[in-house]
Parts: C-alpha cells; structure tokens; sequence
C-alpha cells in the first residue's frame, strides 16, 4: 500500500474510533421547571407545554423567565407538567424540579430552596369564588365580606373545592391546615390538563372555591361568561408580597438555586433590568418607581436563599 494511502487510512480509522463530542445543549446539565397553564400568570402558548425557551409566553411569570433563562447558559432549559403527586414521586425518586410557580411558604422550606425574584403587581389575595346566583345566600349565612373563612369550613350546608397542593398564602394556608382531617367541607382535588376547580363550580358541583381574582377573570374571559363567577375577599387572607424561585431541597437543586439567584441579580442590573421591563410588564410611572426600589436593592445585595 502506497504511504499516503496508508496514512489516510489510519487518520479515517483514528477519527472513526474516537467519540463524537457532543452537542453542547446535549452536554449541559439540565434544569427542570415546573410549569403549569394558569393565565394569566403562565400561559401556554398554543395550549401547550412550552419544550424550549422560545416557547414561553409573556405572562407575568412566563414573561420574567424568558428573560431570565438566557443568562442560566450553563443549563439545558426543560419544562415538565405534573400533578401534585407526580412531583412528590420524583422528589422521592431525588429529582430535581424548579419552579417560578410555587408560592413561598414556611412549610415547603422543608422540601424546597427559595429565592426572591420580583415584588407583585397590585394586592394579591386569594378569595372564596361563587356563582353569581349564590351571592344572597351566601350573605345571609356568612354576612358581608370579607367572609371567615374558619367559618365557612363548618357549615355543613357549604361545600367546596380547591386544587390539590395548592398554596393560597400564609393566612388561608393557616386556617386549612387548623382543620382537622376528615373535618369542614372543602375538598381537594387533584386537577389535571383542561380541567379546572372553577369548570366545576360553573357546573355547580360545589358552592364555592378558592382561587386569585385575576385568573378567576382570565377563565371567564375564556370561556365567555364574564361575570358568572364572583370573589368574595377572605378575612383571613394575607396580601401575597413577593415572587420566588424555588428548587427542590438536595446538593443538586442547592447548587442550581444559587445559580438562578445569581442570574436574578444579573437581570435586576441597570444594563439589563431596561430590557426586562420593557418586554415583560410595561409598567406605570409609580409601578415602575416600585420596581426598580427592589431591583436596586436586589443588584447590590448578595445571595438571599432560604
């Protein structure tokens, strides 16, 4: 064999035993997401479960992290939906699972890390959400709002629903875990894709639910029936503060908690907090002055993970 038919032939079977380097979104280490469509807070685009970047909407919370995923490069993005119970079998299973949908409370320290991302629009509390129909009974047994909810739980001619693992904040989560088990008339039920607590409540199969006025008016937007469904405020209700990111509570989801709460203080700097509000929320002069109170705060302090 002629030399350079020989060297040719060696270079091809060295290049051909050697393993192909991969891709570099192949060889990033993944971060899993938990999302849910819940609008206007995150909303699918086209119903469907977002698989890249590019497919998050510009909700309040889709719309924030489509602004901040570009700056966790190191990370190959990928969103999952699962049910309550499915998420606690792949905590069990030491699967790490993040999230920009869970409420921070003092109980899911236990299972997840938080840390801050953004103050909330406006006062957010949960409400007891009625058919319009019901709003003079209603009154007549409970009086006018803001309504106990303690006592609303033991009325034994009141039943109602909420989603299952659902938080609605620090002062309603208080009064359901007082109730004692088997005791008071709201139901948690485990929701799957296209279904939802306030499908049922249209359908009368309870009197109430628990739910956040803006995605009770999203739902009725909708489906085309504004108005059908009424908030009443809870007195027990806390205002909802803060936005948080959250990762599962183990080695993995504590290094990559520290890295979404350094790209969260990347994204509050000026050179790139113009761009977030520009494409995220538009706000107002005074919404803006709030916003930009925190960021500020947020770009020179150091990591706030609890």
């Amino acid at each position: 064999m002629p030399l350079l038919r020989r060297r040719t032939a060696l270079l091809a079977g060295l290049t051909a035993a050697r393993p192909a380097l991969p891709r570099a979104e192949e060889a990033a280490t993944p971060m899993r997401w938990q999302v849910r469509d819940m609008p206007p807070l995150f909303a699918y685009t086209g119903g469907h479960t977002p698989t890249r970047l590019e497919d998050l909407g510009r909700g309040l919370i889709d719309g924030y992290m489509r602004q901040l995923l570009p700056l966790l490069p190191q990370y190959r993005h990928e969103f999952v939906e699962v049910t309550v119970p499915r998420a606690q079998a792949l905590l069990r299973e030491g699967k790490t699972l993040c999230s920009m949908i869970h409420l921070y409370t003092p109980e899911r320290l236990a299972e997840r890390y938080f840390t801050p991302a953004y103050p909330m629009p406006g006062q957010l509390q949960a409400q007891v959400i009625v058919h319009r129909s019901q709003l003079a009974r209603i009154a007549a047994a409970l009086g006018p709002a803001p309504l106990s909810l303690a006592a609303l739980l033991q009325r034994p001619d009141f039943s109602g629903m909420m989603t299952a693992g659902r938080s609605f904040g620090v002062g309603v989560d208080r009064v359901l875990r007082a109730q004692a088990p088997g005791s008071g008339n709201l139901s948690p039920v485990v929701v799957v894709r296209h279904s939802s607590v306030l499908t049922m409540l249209r359908a009368r199969r309870m009197d109430y639910a628990l739910e956040f006025p803006g995605m009770v008016d999203e739902y009725l937007r909708s489906v085309g029936a504004p108005g059908e469904l009424v908030g009443l405020p809870i007195a027990e209700a806390s205002t909802i503060a803060l936005s948080y990111a959250s990762c599962t509570r183990s080695e993995e989801g504590r290094r990559q908690i520290e890295a979404i709460d350094q790209a969260i203080r990347r994204l509050a700097q000026p050179e790139h907090r113009a761009t977030l509000l520009r494409r995220w929320q538009s706000p107002g002069p005074a919404e803006r002055q709030r916003l930009n109170q925190y960021f500020d705060e947020r770009a020179r302090g150091g990591p706030l993970i609890e």
